[in-house]
């Protein structure tokens, strides 16, 4: 049996793919305004653990990790090199992936960029505004509050659930 702490209930629970067979995982790549550092690659290397882990249960893996190529410090620091916010990105991502492979972590499935998803995100912004929602803050959360949207809510309809805070007036 394999089992996964569930962050809504707090406890570990077991895991089995909704259709039997396929696990989709989307995770966080990194932002490219600088070599990555070994705090990042924490993360990459857990979730190269988690997927290897996945697979050697049976299951077909597709892992999607996003590449956050446009935020305020690409570019900001494009525009201080004098470069291209493409040219400046890409030579961060490209070691990035030579790292990957130093430390041989599988690669994923779909490395999407997010300048190649810009219109999608002015959407999900759009009918988040329409909705009511607070997604005018910072671009990087209305991913994760469309998603929200997407998958439902808590019963509660708390949003820090989560993340373990109580609602709204408990202290």
């Amino acid at each position: 049996m394999f089992r996964l702490l569930n962050s809504m209930t707090r406890k570990k629970e077991p895991f089995e793919p909704a259709d039997g067979r396929n696990v989709l995982i989307y995770t966080c790549g990194p932002t490219v305004y600088g070599p990555p550092h070994i705090g990042n690659y924490r993360t990459f290397v857990f979730e190269d653990v988690l997927c290897r882990a996945l697979r050697y249960k049976g299951w077909d893996v597709k892992q999607v990790m996003n590449i956050t190529d446009v935020d305020d410090k690409t570019i900001r620091d494009s525009v201080a090199r004098g470069m291209t916010l493409t040219d400046f990105t890409r030579q961060y991502e490209q070691v990035f992936f030579e790292d990957l492979q130093t430390l041989r972590v599988a690669p994923a499935a779909v490395y999407p960029r997010a300048t190649e998803h810009v219109p999608e995100m002015i959407e999900i912004t759009q009918q988040l505004l329409e909705r009511g929602g607070r997604g005018q803050r910072l671009l990087p959360h209305l991913l994760v509050s469309g998603l929200r949207e997407a998958v439902g809510r808590p019963a509660d309809g708390h949003r820090g659930a989560l993340a373990g805070l109580q609602p709204p007036g408990v202290r």
